[in-house]
Parts: C-alpha cells; structure tokens; sequence
C-alpha cells in the first residue's frame, strides 16, 4: 500500500484534473547533482598527491586481485609472424662491436665505468646484440624477404654510441641517415612500406632521436626498453615496450617475515646533478636512510664485485625494491626485483612498463607517482600482510615473462615481443596518420649536411648522456 500522503496526492491529481510532479523526482535530481559532482571533485583532487594516497588506497581492492597473467602468447602458426633480417653490411654492427672489444682495456677513468658496463655483449644495453641470434633460433625467422611481416634492422645503435665519448650527436645522425640510405638503396622494401614494417630494438633512451627529422623513421616500429610517453623517441600506438636484458638471477629463499629489510634501493644518486632522477633519488637519500627497516645504498656505474654481491643479498633480503628513474624513466630495477623476489615499487608518471596488455602489474608491484614521495613511507607500511603475500606469490609466476633464454621458450620475453608485434601486424600494413613523407635519398642526404639542425631533438643535456648512459638508468 502506497504511503497516505503520496496517495492522497495522487488522488487528487486525477480529480483536479492539474499536472503533478511525484515526489521521488526531486530526489533523483538530487541525487544525481550529488554524484555528479563527487565523481568531478574525485577526477579533480586525485591529481594532488595527498588525496591520489587516498582514492588509489580506495580503489585498490578492485585491482589487487586481478589474475597476474591476463594472456598467454599467440601460439596459433596461422597467426604467427614472419620477421626477415637485412644483412647490413659490416660497419653497421659487426665493425662497431670488435672496435668496441679491442677497446675494453682503455676506457677513460673520468668515465668511472668498468669494463661490463663498457662491453657492449654485457652492459644493460646489450640486448641489441642479442636479440638477431635470438630472432635466428626462433620460429619467427624467415630468410625469404618476400613472406616476411616484418624487417629487423640490426643495428647497434648504443654500442656505436659508446665508441666515442662523451656523445657525438652529429656523428650519431649521420650514422643513421647513411643507414637508411643503404636500406633504401640496396633493397626495395623500406620504399615499399615507407618503413612501416621495419623494426628497430631502442636499449638505451634515446630510440628514433638518433635519426634525422627528415629521414621517415617515425613510421617505424621501435621495440624500446624506454617506454617513456612524455617523450617524442616512444610511439604509443606503434611502438613495443620491452624489458632490458638481465641475467637472470638468484631468487631469494628467504621468508617475507624473516627480511630484515622493509624497503630498500641500492644505485647512483649524483647530488653534484640536481635534475637527476629530477630529484626524487636524492630526496630519498636524503629523507629516508635513516627510516627503521630502510636499506640504501649509494653507488656509482663501476659496480665492484663485492658491491655486485651486496646488492643481491640486500634485494634479497627486501620486502620491498624502489625503482625511481635515473636518466630515463625506465630501470632495470623492475627486472632484477623480479627475479630476486622483491616486490618492485615503480616511481613514474610516465612509463608504459613492459607487455602490459598481458601482465597484470597491480598484482605483483606497487605503482606511484614520483609526487607521492614524501609520504612512502605511509603508503608502503599501510599494506596489509595478505597483500604483500599476494603480491610476493605473483612475483613468481610472471618471473618467465621478463627472462630472455637462449634459444626462446614458449612463455618468456621474446615471446611476448612477438605476440605483441602479432597485435601490430596491421597497423604495419595500414597508412599512418600524420607520417612524413619519403625523400628521394639525394634530397635526404643534402639534409646531412648541417645535422646540428637536427641536434635540437634529442632532449637532455648531451655531454651528460655519456658515461650516463651506463650509470644509472642502474
């Protein structure tokens, strides 16, 4: 039975004969400003720092219990892709690696790097000379150009890049552009596609910056260790994000309540550098090494062995692994975190972390921005056990995702490259938006002429990306 004044109302509606607005009306109106306006003061406030503490703690329950791996890779061989390697001739790769060998034992001391850092075959970077041998030894390879998706370029842009330090822009740019001039010279397939379907490995920073403006490599796929969108070298919609390649390590067998370490990190903070890290290592350092439970560890590029020891067994010994930025904003802090079993506490706004359509970060890492800082300790101490223990469990299953084997196994991170290539397979083949239009090569190489007008494109301060390219991104 309907309420007496409601009724009564109702009755005399109908007996009058006069319009009536039902009482619930003015409610919903109500009720809907109210939420309208929460959900814009939410949208608001959550890009302060204080109050985004407070919606992420809100919203993480709907988040946290996500499975850890959302998609295994494309295993159906009528999906699979097809990728041709250009035989470059030898002052492209081969040339820059043995120049770089003969040269180990005469690395200048200003540099502070020893020779792991310095080997192109070993340092973080070296992935861009790894990843042909891999590509040969997979199922992914065709030596017919003609049934290929895609072209990998082996170039090895880094090692050329440390050849000649500090940074010679200029050298680098016209490296490149002779390059792309080989490609299209030699072979008609860049001239086909634009070079759409051609793909480059980025294991440093700077990815696509080292080419001219002029050349048409932003049409290119750029398979970049350095997913960072704030800068023009990643290409959201064409570009894959990949790990860097580490050696795998040791996983702790140490129990979460038995680490003596709550938090820890362990890496350069260069206080002569202010804008390193735009500040965040150094306030660090500065706010928390003294913090009960908090482990650091100041370091420079030349990674002694027995330093190399003491950090395994901190990270080990870690609950926690922070991984702020150093030059750039990706670190193979994720990585080594990952294997040695410690839950890595990514800090950055701006990085699209590696095969993230696939694995489900909020699972087994803590995301924050850099803004959030000053209150870490807060956020880290007010997970729960049962969170740390779930996220700690997941570390473990997608562990396989971030490992490169020699040769590739079903599952691990060339895997996921290539699956994640399988997903661009036709934008490679569509016309892009807003792309350059190819020069004739003539045109192109009169462009080289004064390649200090290119310089401008590459961000940062040149003579501090020298021996910074190995010192910490670490």
């Amino acid at each position: 039975m309907l309420p007496f004044s409601f009724s009564s109302r109702l009755t005399s509606k109908h007996l009058s004969g006069r319009p009536h607005t039902p009482l619930w009306t003015p409610f919903c109106i109500l009720l809907t400003l109210v939420v309208s306006n929460v959900f814009f003061m939410i949208c608001y406030w959550r890009s302060r720092s204080d109050i985004a503490v407070l919606t992420n703690a809100l919203l993480a329950p709907l988040t946290t219990r996500l499975p850890p791996i959302l998609r295994d890779p494309v295993t159906n061989e009528d999906r699979q892709i097809k990728v041709y390697i250009y035989d470059l001739p030898s002052r492209f790769n081969v040339d820059i690696l043995r120049a770089n060998q003969e040269n180990l034992d005469n690395i200048p001391e200003k540099f502070e790097m020893g020779k792991e850092e310095w080997d192109c075959t070993k340092s973080i970077f070296a992935l861009e000379i790894k990843f042909p041998t891999l590509l040969k030894q997979s199922p992914f390879y065709t030596s017919n150009a003609e049934e290929a998706d895609f072209f990998f370029v082996p170039v090895y842009s880094v090692c050329h890049l440390n050849l000649d330090l500090p940074i010679q822009l200029e050298r680098s740019l016209k490296f490149h552009q002779e390059l792309l001039d080989t490609l299209r010279r030699r072979w008609p397939y860049w001239n086909r596609s634009m070079g759409r379907d051609h793909l480059f490995l980025s294991s440093m920073g700077l990815g696509r910056k080292l080419f001219p403006l002029t050349s048409g490599i932003q049409n290119s796929i750029f398979l970049s260790t350095n997913s960072d969108l704030s800068s023009s070298s990643f290409n959201f919609w064409s570009d894959v994000a990949i790990p860097p390649f580490v050696d795998p390590l040791p996983a702790s067998t140490v129990p979460l309540e038995d680490r003596p370490y709550h938090v820890s990190f362990v890496g350069a903070v260069k206080r002569h550098q202010p804008s390193y890290s735009n500040g965040v290592r150094q306030y660090l350092f500065d706010t928390f090494a003294a913090h009960p439970g908090w482990k650091f560890v100041e370091r420079n590029s030349n990674m002694s062995p027995d330093l190399r020891v003491q950090f395994v067994e901190i990270l080990q010994n870690s609950v926690f692994c922070l991984a702020p930025e150093g030059n750039y904003p990706f670190t193979p802090r994720l990585v080594e975190s990952i294997f040695l079993g410690c839950i890595p506490v990514l800090l950055s706004d701006s990085l699209i972390h590696p095969f993230a359509d696939s694995v489900q970060y909020s699972t087994f890492t803590v995301q924050l921005s850099p803004a959030v800082v000053p209150v870490l300790p807060v956020i880290l101490d007010g997970l729960k056990d049962d969170e740390i223990a779930y996220k700690f469990e997941n570390l473990k299953q997608v562990r396989s995702r971030f490992v490169y084997n020699v040769p590739p196994v079903q599952g691990d991170a060339f895997y996921q490259i290539m699956d994640e290539l399988s997903q661009r397979r036709n934008f490679s083949r569509s016309t892009p938006r807003n792309s350059i239009q190819e020069l004739p090569v003539r045109a192109v190489d009169r462009t080289v002429a004064g390649p200090s007008a290119d310089a401008h494109h590459i961000h940062g301060r040149s003579s501090d990306l020298v021996s910074e390219a190995d010192e910490d991104i670490l």
